[in-house]
C-alpha cells in the first residue's frame, strides 16, 4: 500500500508529467529548420522556439470527412483581422409540395396573381412549376399564414387553371422564390 511519500511523489510526477508532455509534443511538431529548445525544470516546462521567417504551408493531414489533404497557411495580417472566404449560398430558395386554390379577396386581386406561402417573404415574386405538366406561372405572395402540411402554396383560382384543372387539387409543384 502507498504511504504517504509515495502519494506526493506520485501527484508530483503526475504533475510534471500533465505539464511537460504538450510543450515536448508541439516542439517536435515544428517543421522549421531552426532548432526548439525544452527547458525541464524541477517543477516548471517551457519551450522556446523562434518564430519561423515566412508563413509556409503546413499539411495538417487528412480529416476523416474529406477525400484530401488540409493545408494550412497563417495568414493572420498584422491587425488582427482575420477575412473568412464563405461559399456563396443559392440565390434562389427552392422547395417542393402541393399546391391547391381559392379565390382571393378582390383587394388583393389588384397584385398580379396572388398565391399565399408562409416559406417566402410577403410581396416576394414565387415561381410555381407544376412537376407532372411542367407548366409554370410567377405570382406575387400576398399570404404568410399557415398551411397543412402537403401543401407549399395556394394559388388565386385563375392562376391554377393555368396550371391544371381544379379537380386535380392539390397538385404536386415546385417553388422558388
Amino acid at each position: 500500500m502507498f504511504q504517504e511519500n509515495d502519494r506526493g511523489r506520485l501527484v508530483v510526477a503526475a504533475t510534471l508529467t500533465v505539464v511537460a508532455l504538450p510543450f515536448l509534443w508541439s516542439s517536435k511538431q515544428q517543421e522549421s529548420g531552426a532548432e526548439a529548445v525544452a527547458a525541464i525544470g524541477a517543477g516548471a516546462a517551457s519551450v522556446i522556439a523562434p518564430a519561423p521567417a515566412t508563413a509556409e504551408p503546413a499539411e495538417i493531414g487528412t480529416p476523416a470527412f474529406l477525400s484530401s489533404p488540409v493545408t494550412q497557411v497563417d495568414s493572420t495580417p498584422d491587425n488582427g483581422v482575420v477575412t473568412i472566404d464563405v461559399a456563396p449560398g443559392s440565390t434562389e430558395n427552392t422547395t417542393t409540395g402541393g399546391a391547391s386554390y381559392r379565390r382571393f379577396d378582390d383587394d388583393i386581386l389588384d397584385s398580379e396573381r396572388p398565391c399565399g406561402t408562409p416559406l417566402a417573404p410577403f410581396g416576394a415574386r414565387v415561381v410555381v412549376t407544376h412537376t407532372d405538366n411542367g407548366y409554370r406561372i410567377a405570382c406575387t405572395n400576398v399570404q404568410t399564414k399557415p398551411l397543412n402540411d402537403e401543401l407549399v402554396v395556394v394559388l388565386d383560382t385563375d392562376a391554377f387553371l393555368e396550371l391544371a384543372d381544379l379537380g386535380d387539387s392539390p397538385i404536386p409543384v415546385q417553388i422558388s422564390w
